[in-house]
């Protein structure tokens, strides 16, 4: 079947190189979701379906690793070594300064953000690749924070929870007790890394706390947030 807009794209897309000069990156924005969006109970979930549930404990909606664990795979041609694999720990937050990078932005002239470029690492190059010393989420009230090996994970307003990832990815054994200085750190972290919101109560803080919060902000009743 000739196709012209087809053919004429190849022509293109061969002239100016885009292929060799485009890079690709696919991720996921969750963990995996406990029934896959399927409303039709009667058969298998996509989770169970395509056995696609992440290796440690956590999904969509909650805050334990598995809920922000998530492949990414990237393509970029002449660039990226075909089959290259890494095990760089990075975050969507670093996608701007990748691409700033990419672009041959200065950094100076990007807005504030906590993110590293992963350049190095798609150019095979991680003996120079800089770490984030620990990522942090917040998720209904719930934080979370991955420090190497380490997940902390505290429900809102409760006692830090502390996990190693690789003895115990499925998070079931609480070393919170036996690593002190580890949970004081992370206690640090969860409070100098949470910014309050007049979207959302902050850890700990009730309904009733979070509406005088605003009140005495001079911020305006509005909607509830379809998300609740």
């Amino acid at each position: 079947l000739y196709k012209p807009d087809l053919w004429l794209f190849q022509v293109f897309e061969h002239a100016l190189e885009l292929d060799e000069r485009t890079i690709v990156i696919l991720a996921s924005d969750n963990g995996h979701s406990a029934h896959g969006y399927n409303r039709d109970k009667k058969g298998a979930s996509i989770g169970d379906h395509f056995q696609s549930y992440g290796p440690t404990r956590g999904r969509k909606g909650d805050a334990y690793d598995g809920a922000f664990r998530v492949p990414a795979l990237a393509r970029w041609p002449g660039k990226i070594k075909p089959g290259f694999v890494s095990d760089h720990i990075w975050a969507f937050w670093d996608f701007l300064p990748t691409a700033a990078d990419l672009a041959a932005v200065p950094a100076k002239d990007l807005p504030p953000h906590d993110g590293i470029s992963i350049l190095p690492t798609l150019l095979s190059k991680e003996h120079i690749q800089p770490v984030h010393e620990y990522l942090y989420w917040e998720f209904n009230q719930r934080q979370a924070i991955r420090h190497g090996i380490w997940f902390a994970h505290r429900k809102s307003g409760g006692k830090v929870e502390l996990y190693h990832l690789g003895d115990d990815p499925q998070q079931q054994k609480n070393l919170s007790d036996e690593n002190p200085g580890v949970v004081a750190r992370m206690e640090r972290w969860l409070r100098e890394s949470h910014t309050p919101s007049d979207v959302w109560p902050s850890p700990g803080e009730s309904k009733g706390a979070f509406q005088e919060r605003l009140k005495k902000a001079g911020v305006p009743n509005r909607p509830r947030n379809i998300d609740g």
